[in-house]
């Protein structure tokens, strides 16, 4: 009998199917341990949360609120180098921004206070390999955020007296996360991953919140 001709469905599935292989096939002899001795680099981005939500309220009654969590579009981009097959080192740069939050203010008019969060970060990553194409990335340390509140009247009024506007506030501490990292081929990684800066703005200034930032972030990780 003659073969059938393939339909342009079937080319398509097999196109499908062989891309597969190359990128998801079985991976050489120890290409889980082939990190060590190369450059990094990380383009993640994804949603930051942070304890902004009061920020307003807090302007309009010159007093300290119950914490509430905003959300809003987080990126982080990061650099670095392997200097053995499980530990490396990291800088990056990570942002959170905007915040928004508003509150009633005198007879009809209304505050907004909006909130932008940058980290520039120094980590040391430890890498656990569970398996020839995924690993777990955990990492941790030193931090300094700048969170940066601008803070409006709809109407015009003037700010309630002595408060500061833009408030900015810089605190050196720590940063912490971990990733899970699927490894496309010997050079391209998958990532998915949580971030956490801890004790970020200040619980002294009226229009900072302070508190712990984070991210859920997904996104791509290099290796040369």
């Amino acid at each position: 009998m003659t073969p059938m001709p393939a339909t342009p469905t079937a080319r398509l599935a097999h196109a499908v199917a062989l891309l597969l292989i190359l990128v998801f096939g079985p991976q050489p002899a120890g290409a889980q341990v082939s990190s060590a001795q190369r450059g990094t680099l990380s383009i993640l981005f994804g949603q930051g949360s942070g304890p902004a939500g009061a920020l307003a309220a807090e302007v309009a009654q010159r007093k300290e609120l119950p914490e509430i969590t905003k959300h809003s579009l987080g990126w982080q981009i990061a650099g670095g180098y392997n200097f053995a097959d499980y530990f490396g080192v990291e800088t990056g740069i990570a942002r959170i921004g905007t915040l928004k939050s508003t509150a009633k203010y005198l007879v009809r008019d209304q505050i907004t206070a909006e909130s932008t969060l940058s980290v520039i970060s120094v980590d040391l990553i430890g890498r656990l390999p569970v398996a020839s194409m995924l690993r777990f990335n955990f990492r941790a340390g030193v931090a300094e955020s700048a969170l940066n509140t601008n803070l409006s009247t709809s109407q015009g009024s003037s700010l309630p007296f002595g408060q500061s506007n833009p408030v900015k506030t810089r605190r050196f501490g720590y940063d912490a996360g971990v990733d899970a990292e699927l490894r496309m081929n010997d050079h391209l990684s998958l990532l998915v991953g949580y971030r956490a800066f801890p004790n970020v703005g200040s619980d002294h200034s009226i229009g900072s919140a302070n508190g712990t930032y984070s991210m859920v972030v997904g996104g791509l990780h290099v290796e040369f």
